[in-house]
């Protein structure tokens, strides 16, 4: 997709995961590639499906950041709780570039007794009358990422015959070559008096995966995205990185009390009370001091590194080095050469507290001495990040969630490995509920959701189910009216795609099989097990505008909200046994050694989500 190859790299990882040894990943020979065709409600966003760079090499000194002069104005610390100047100006211009592409998706959907065209009419002189449609991709490693794949390539019209292959991986230069670049790399960074850690050396190895550009791109940084000249003129989705907030005293993260971080090509920052405050991304790596610059001839660039921000994101990554502490190199690769376990041995070593595995050093803290009331790491020079789902928010919902951003709908493909087998529950979902319901985020409000318990004795965790259908709920407790979120839980269509969370490699051919597995859980099948899906996924991108406008909803959206909407029955009991799904369609049989790439040979649609990624697809 070309709107998606590099900027929806966003990353984070499922604390959770299936057991090593699970005997429900099915390898088997392989059969014949899955065609599957369009029968999915695709959103339009753009017409050529080909990789094109969305940012660019902005440091002038590679992985290491650079120090000049500041400009007139220097940069400050923002502060509040809301979405700054620049994506304020860059949504209208995203509306009024969406409207052709939802009129056609609209009208390809065919809600029965529904006059597209009439609603367009009355609408298209007021975009911000026009839903907006936000996508969500749970975390999970590679499980998440080429599920994700699957379902985002569902999504986009262009997808339908697209063959084509992008090889960025490390098999393009020698192993020993790779390890070599990437230590060499942060080395520099370290005697440049910048922090590192361990998420510096992974960032680097996931921008050889996922940055169009030679060794991973080292001067490209995730501010330049903002440079773009079709992302500036609204013609691509709003992408965003989550990661949490570790205190320095505290390393227990739970989602009741989390500081959820958000990277947008402008900013990093959050809008949690814990923090309400945002830097320029372009400028991190600057000493500021109660949100001015210290010193005006010292404005830091570069630091912003495009795989540093995805590493930062996925962070639990990280903790896999930790094996390496009693020579365990179960969980890593076989090709990974010896000076570089020796390397990450010393890392180790320097590391005494195994709780540090896992952060970023985003140092010095760009918000020291700022908002000290609240700001919990107002006193530390470092801010140290982590991964987005350690605080079990596992779907990244949180930037959908701002009342500013306007978000109708959220469909949210689910890839946690919550079950004894590596299936979702609904865990990530009931953590940002009972986030939402704690005071301090009553700004951000989440639909209601039952427990996990009820979720598997309900079945939701096997089909798509919608939350919060009925606005009114909202409006009645005097609070904003949250998004519709649209629940796709990962589920054994046509093969099991239950990786365990820390698997390194995937051979082509499963790789391929989870793509088709994905793209089938968004479609349901190409709407077999539903041949009215296309209308509801409509009827859920509408449901907001429909309460808006008090229209007259068309009956087969009521049968839709009717068949899809939790209504709040319940069902707490254990379950007895663990969760093993059967396949609802004919398997895909995949033969291992028929397989000849690793996971880094991968293809454009793959490129669009790694681990964790949230997006505005409308907005």
């Amino acid at each position: 997709m070309k709107n998606l190859a590099f900027l929806l790299a966003a990353a984070s990882a499922c604390v959770s995961q299936a057991h090593a040894d699970s005997p429900h990943i099915v390898r088997v020979e392989y059969a014949e590639p899955l065609n599957l065709p369009e029968a999915f409600a695709q959103v339009d966003t753009q017409d050529a499906a080909v990789i094109v760079d969305r940012a660019i090499d902005a440091a002038p000194s590679g992985y290491i950041p650079s120090s000049s002069a500041c400009p007139d104005p220097p940069p400050t610390i923002r502060s509040g709780s809301t979405i700054g100047p620049d994506e304020k100006a860059w949504l209208p211009k995203r509306r009024e570039e969406t409207i052709p592409y939802m009129r056609r998706l609209l009208k390809r959907l065919a809600i029965t007794g529904f006059d597209s065209e009439k609603y367009f009419t009355n609408v298209t002189h007021n975009s911000t009358k026009l839903p907006n449609i936000a996508i969500a991709i749970s975390g999970g490693g590679y499980r998440a990422m080429v599920g994700g794949a699957g379902a985002i390539a569902a999504w986009d019209a262009r997808s339908a015959g697209s063959e084509e292959k992008g090889n960025l991986g490390p098999d393009q230069y020698s192993v020993r070559g790779y390890y070599t670049e990437i230590f060499n790399e942060v080395e520099a960074k370290s005697k440049a008096s910048f922090n590192v850690s361990a998420s510096d050396y992974w960032g680097r190895m996931l921008a050889y995966q996922m940055v169009n550009a030679s060794n991973g791109g080292p001067g490209y940084t995730w501010s330049s995205i903002a440079n773009d000249a079709d992302f500036s003129a609204g013609k691509t989705p709003m992408p965003f990185l989550l990661a949490n907030g570790r205190s320095l005293t505290k390393t227990t993260i739970a989602s009741t009390n989390s500081t959820v971080y958000e990277f947008t090509p402008w900013e990093l920052g959050s809008s949690d009370p814990t923090l309400s405050g945002w830097v320029p991304l372009r400028y991190v790596g600057t000493v500021f001091k109660n949100g001015e610059v210290a010193d005006q001839d010292k404005c830091v660039t570069g630091f912003d590194n495009a795989g540093f921000v995805m590493g930062t994101t996925s962070s639990i990554y990280t903790q896999s080095i930790s094996y390496l502490k009693d020579n365990n190199k179960k969980y890593v690769p076989g090709d990974v050469p010896d000076f570089a376990i020796k390397t990450a041995a010393k890392l180790i070593s320097a590391l005494s507290d195994s709780n540090s595995y896992d952060i970023a050093e985003w140092s010095p803290n760009p918000f020291r001495d700022f908002n000290t009331a609240t700001n919990r790491n107002a006193n530390y020079s470092r801010l140290n990040l982590v991964d987005g789902g350690e605080d079990a928010q596992n779907i990244p919902f949180h930037p959908h969630l701002l009342p500013d951003r306007d978000v109708d709908v959220i469909f949210s493909y689910d890839s946690s490995s919550d079950t004894e087998y590596g299936w979702p529950d609904g865990s990530a979902l009931v953590a940002t509920y009972e986030r939402s319901q704690q005071s301090a985020f009553k700004d951000t409000p989440f639909p209601s959701v039952p427990d996990k318990n009820t979720m598997r004795n309900l079945g939701f965790n096997t089909r798509p189910t919608f939350f919060g259908c009925n606005a009114t709920n909202f409006t009645a407790h005097g609070s904003d009216v949250a998004p519709l979120v649209v629940w796709l839980p990962n589920h054994p269509y046509v093969y099991n795609g239950n990786l365990t969370t820390f698997t390194w490699t995937v051979e082509d051919g499963e790789r391929a099989a989870i793509i088709d597995n994905g793209w089938a859980v968004a479609t349901q099948l190409n709407a077999t097990r539903d041949t009215e899906w296309p209308a509801c996924v409509a009827c859920a991108i509408l449901a907001r505008s429909f309460y808006r406008a008090n229209a007259t909803v068309p009956a087969q959206c009521t049968k839709c909200y009717d068949r899809y909407c939790w209504k709040g029955n319940t069902n707490t009991t254990t379950p007895k046994g663990p969760y093993d799904p059967t396949y609802y369609g004919k398997p895909i049989i995949v033969n291992d050694n028929a397989a000849l790439g690793r996971v880094p040979v991968v293809t454009s649609q793959l490129l669009t989500a790694i681990l964790f990624v949230t997006m505005m697809l409308v907005l």
